[in-house]
């Protein structure tokens, strides 16, 4: 999905890309590029901070299954 506003100074796009991965992009005019300090926190799992980020590896069995889900609710 991209968007834009008529004069064109925001613009903002939305893309659902390879194995689930989401990409928002947002443009806007007249914005100055700051420092991003490191986070203040500790993590509680891996820390990606300042690397890339790797694809989802979980396997789940409802999100994972191949079967096609039964219209009639299990009893």
């Amino acid at each position: 999905m991209y968007a834009e506003t008529d004069d064109g100074l925001l613009r903002t796009g939305l893309v659902v890309g390879g194995e689930g991965q989401f990409f928002l992009d947002v443009q806007t005019a007249c914005v100055r590029t700051s420092q991003v300090e490191a986070p203040a926190t500790q993590t509680r799992g891996h820390s990606y901070y300042g690397k890339d980020v790797p694809r989802p590896n979980v396997v789940d069995p409802f999100w994972s299954s191949h079967e096609p889900v039964s219209a009639v609710p299990a009893t």
